[in-house]
């Protein structure tokens, strides 16, 4: 696989086998979720690892946890980003996303050429976890919000305030401006400026009237859509040969370019707590996030439960609070969407579904009540 042009790097066989294991998991994964294309590049990547060669020099510097810390998406993800940057064009003739073909007996020679060529881009790249901030994840956000509004305040159209942590580039910080196709039935925006299909499994959810009067958002590396740069960081983390995804984000980022997100850059549990003690203008005020717990330390989790918990006691009637993630189960084997509300400080779990957004199960476990004390 072109290896033989490459100097010595050594990575040690703790340190090698950390590596490949992560790299099988997620060519699983990958195969699993529909990307062929990853499924058989990092399960040849991770025969590779421990060789002396050129993606032991790549990860060599790299200093995260490989069990945690995704070092397979993030390596992946620089390549793509070179590929549709147009500074890869040998690689780029492998990526349907750049109009190309796989080929496996020849893609390794781009591969360590590109390598050699960009390593401290690559290495600098992979500094940041990825942030595909999947805009199909609506599908499942949308629900959630006309639930919320009919049952938190069903004698009116209740004001809502959207606060998300972990946005990436904030493109699900629009659930009034997007429809959704559920095929047995519609919901979502009369005038989209994304639209959305999805299969809906449980009982149909009637439309709820509702109006988003504040969103913002934070992350530790936001992402503007503005920038060019930006741009092609959010579509390099869509797996290459996963075209309707990549065709979503860009729709996404043409309909929002016009209002783009704010975003702040800072730990999710200061800038809440800094927003939470702000005056609450909206009849309710929705944290969200999707796909970030699994990023954070246990001392981050523990400061943002304390400022909801906080915010919390503060709640009533009249100006309510209600904290919607979607995040796996605690065993990894379901992505559940899950949602506590005040005053009362119940939570329910509201669906499972597709962790990319295609399909949601609603109410699968009939709103089973989980608990009430969020340190529990």
């Amino acid at each position: 696989m072109g290896e033989g042009s490459i100097r010595t790097a050594k990575l040690s066989a703790a340190r090698a086998q950390a590596f490949r294991q992560n790299f099988l998991w997620q060519s699983a994964a990958s195969f699993k979720l529909g990307s062929p294309l990853y499924g058989t590049l990092l399960a040849q990547a991770a025969d590779l690892l421990g060789t002396g060669g050129m993606l032991d020099q790549v990860l060599g510097p790299w200093q995260g946890i490989p069990a945690s810390d995704l070092p397979a998406l993030r390596w992946a993800g620089a390549l793509h980003f070179l590929a549709l940057s147009g500074q890869a064009p040998l690689l780029a003739r492998h990526y349907p996303s750049c109009a190309g073909t796989p080929d496996f007996s020849v893609i390794w020679d781009a591969i360590d050429g590109l390598s050699h060529q960009h390593l401290d881009f690559i290495q600098d790249f992979m500094k940041s976890p990825p942030q595909t901030n999947e805009v199909q994840r609506s599908a499942l956000i949308v629900p959630a919000l006309h639930y919320l509004a009919a049952a938190m305040m069903p004698a009116r159209a209740p004001t809502i305030e959207l606060l998300e942590i972990g946005a990436s580039a904030g493109l699900n910080q629009y659930p009034d401006r997007v429809a959704i196709d559920f095929g047995s039935f519609e919901l979502g925006s009369n005038h989209p400026a994304i639209r959305l299909k999805a299969k809906w499994y449980g009982p149909a959810l009637a439309q709820a009237d509702f109006s988003i009067v504040a969103r913002s958002g934070c992350d530790l590396n936001p992402i503007d859509i503005a920038s060019t740069q930006g741009a092609l960081r959010l579509q390099s983390y869509i797996w290459p040969d996963q075209l309707d995804r990549l065709a979503r984000l860009r729709q996404a980022i043409d309909a929002l370019a016009y209002d783009p997100p704010q975003l702040s850059q800072s730990p999710a549990s200061q800038w809440l707590t800094d927003r939470l003690q702000q005056a609450q203008s909206a009849d309710i005020r929705l944290i969200f996030h999707s796909y970030v717990w699994i990023y954070l330390p246990p001392a981050e989790r523990a400061a943002i439960v304390q400022a909801i918990t906080y915010a919390a006691e503060r709640t009533n009637a009249g100006r309510q609070l209600a904290w919607l993630r979607l995040e796996d189960d605690e065993a990894g084997h379901q992505h559940l969407m899950t949602v506590t509300t005040w005053p009362g400080g119940v939570t329910r779990v509201l669906a499972h579904g597709s962790p990319h957004g295609q399909w949601l199960h609603w109410r699968d476990f009939d709103n089973q009540l989980l608990k009430t004390n969020l340190n529990e």
